[in-house]
């Protein structure tokens, strides 16, 4: 639907309708850009087909333009998919009922690896150690 709704339309002439997203404190929402880009992140994050390239085609630009947009952000494309996926796979892992290759899926992480390797850069432990401090007392942090 954000194809179809910002197709053919300069990055100025926009206008977002953010119903729905809720800034998180993985992402800081700054301005009207980096709130879309999040929320197209948010609602295809999920499929390991969907990168940076996908990310700047949904949004109407260039890979390289959609990289410097969020560089002067201070975040970057790979960032915004990283953390969302991450965030993904914690919920998964705290309802404690999926094995890592499910959750590495249905997060969008193309592999059990780099799940492990995103996650551990985004919480600073494993998905396994999540899991287990989520079931031990019903919060991982």
């Amino acid at each position: 639907e954000l194809d179809r709704r910002f197709r053919g339309h300069s990055p100025r002439s926009r206008q977002l309708s953010p119903s729905g997203v809720m800034a998180r404190g993985s992402v800081r929402v700054a301005d009207e850009f980096l709130l879309l880009a999040t929320e197209v992140v948010r609602e295809r994050a999920g499929s390991p087909a969907f990168g940076v390239a996908e990310l700047a085609d949904a949004l109407g630009f260039s890979r390289r333009t959609l990289e410097w947009r969020l560089r002067r952000r201070e975040v970057s494309p790979l960032d915004l998919l990283r953390r969302e996926r991450a965030e993904r796979a914690a919920k998964l892992l705290e309802q404690g009922v999926h094995p890592l290759r499910v959750v590495a899926e249905r997060s969008g992480f193309g592999s059990e690896n780099a799940l492990r390797a995103a996650f551990r850069l985004r919480f600073g432990t494993s998905p396994v150690e999540w899991a287990r401090r989520a079931a031990e007392d019903g919060s991982p942090q």
